[in-house]
């Protein structure tokens, strides 16, 4: 079974839970990162059960607040990490940005898609995986000049059955879905 994970969140969203910060440490003048600091400010996890393997990811960005990204899977291709920095600005840079993005926010999106792979062989197999999770997470973390961030927060982005109905790919009318060796939904 072949699936994606597809997740388009507003940017403005995930920096919710920190709007008094950004308004604050705006105020104050301070910045996110000491200069040159490459840590993820914003993280989403996708997990995938064993068995299951993740493959690369794509990352498009509609939102000023985000500079780069990077993906980073785990050895065993079980857990894929998108990592998004904020743009290279002080606090006041960002909250204006972010107030302005507060407008439209579906306009200033982060999407990402990763796609995943799971193997079944019998109508067991089949049955195992139709009890499967693929989970999301984002971690935001808030950084007023240091490495060490003051405030994190961790939120459940989305938990959805691996597959819809893989044992379909094992009934004797769904013959048609099988291609090869393996069943596509």
């Amino acid at each position: 079974y072949h699936g994606t994970v597809n997740l388009t969140i507003p940017v403005v969203t995930l920096l919710a839970n920190f709007e008094e910060e950004m308004k604050a440490a705006a105020a104050a003048g301070q910045s996110p990162h000491a200069a040159g600091a490459q840590n993820p400010d914003i993280t989403f996890t996708v997990s995938v059960p064993e068995g299951t393997q993740v493959g690369p990811g794509t990352v498009t960005n509609s939102s000023s607040l985000i500079s780069n990204w990077w993906l980073s899977p785990n050895s065993e291709k079980t857990e894929m990490k998108v990592n998004l920095h904020l743009t290279q600005t002080d606090w006041q840079g960002l909250y204006t940005t972010y107030t302005s993005e507060k407008s439209n926010p579906l306009g200033h999106t982060i999407t990402i898609k990763i796609p995943y792979a799971v193997g079944a062989n019998n109508a067991a197999d089949a049955a195992r995986i139709a009890q499967e999770q693929v989970t999301s997470t984002a971690t935001v973390k808030f950084y007023t000049g240091s490495d060490t961030p003051n405030k994190v927060f961790t939120s459940a982005v989305a938990s959805n059955p691996i597959a819809s109905m893989p044992t379909d790919c094992f009934s004797n009318r769904s013959e048609e879905r099988r291609v090869g060796k393996e069943c596509r939904s």
